[in-house]
């Protein structure tokens, strides 16, 4: 049987026999797919994937649930239901006692692509059904850029949205500048999944189009070697100003 599945590096078409993945391949309309994808076929059904909910057996046997022993105690399993309960008192014991304030879901994470398995959204609902958390503020990933480029250029969101498309930088660019490259690798995955991997071919057609390319970084790789960018390497750590 094959199957389609969408993930943040691409949408692909899976293979399944007897329950087990035997293949991943891109989708037709994907022109450049990520080998990311073929981690599907042992990566979902390896030995050590997490099968069922766990739980360190020193907390199960109560008391001061044996804190000392995290990092070597075994873990149990249990079923969904005994882990949901158990969550649930946990949740409501530390709101009771401590205050909503001490229950932190702030924690970021990508998860599935798209927004319903999106894990932070997820997290988030469950507990505002609680009374709320203390939560974090901006991400690991953009959090210099959210709260340093308005004063330099734009609000982030500015940017990430008006930020121009490949056909008008082939069009209207005569020099691409790449402050720490322009590495294919970087753009195999996106925040909410990826259709058609075209930074590739995007690049090639700006190349026709006589756009010459500037790569400012310390590793000349983080071009592409076709791209025949000019190469300005600076050490780690120089100020760029």
């Amino acid at each position: 049987m094959k199957y389609q599945t969408a993930t943040q590096w691409g949408v692909y078409e899976v293979e399944v026999e007897a329950g087990r993945i035997v293949s991943v391949n891109g989708i037709s309309g994907d022109p450049d797919p990520s080998a990311i994808g073929q981690l599907l076929v042992d990566g979902i059904q390896h030995k050590t994937r997490i099968d069922q909910p766990y739980i360190r057996k020193g907390w199960l046997a109560g008391g001061d649930r044996n804190r000392r022993a995290r990092g070597s105690d075994e873990f149990v399993a249990v079923s969904w239901d005994e882990a949901l309960e158990l969550a649930g008192l946990d949740i409501k014991r530390v709101a009771d006692t401590l205050g909503n304030t001490s229950i932190f879901a702030g924690s970021y994470g990508w998860a599935s692509a798209g927004r319903f398995h999106h894990a932070q959204s997820q997290l988030h609902r469950f507990i505002n059904l609680v009374g709320g958390s203390t939560r974090a503020m901006n991400s690991y990933s953009t959090a210099a850029a959210q709260v340093i480029l308005p004063h330099v250029v734009a609000p982030w969101h500015e940017m990430e949205l008006e930020q121009p498309a490949w056909p008008e930088i082939a069009q209207h660019t005569k020099m691409f500048v790449a402050f720490g490259g322009i590495a294919l690798r970087n753009t195999q995955v996106a925040y909410g999944g990826i259709t058609e991997h075209r930074t590739k071919s995007s690049l090639q057609e700006a190349i026709t189009a006589g756009v010459r390319f500037v790569n400012i970084s310390p590793v000349a790789s983080d071009a592409p070697e076709w791209l025949n960018a000019q190469w300005i390497a600076y050490r780690p750590g120089t100020p760029m100003c």
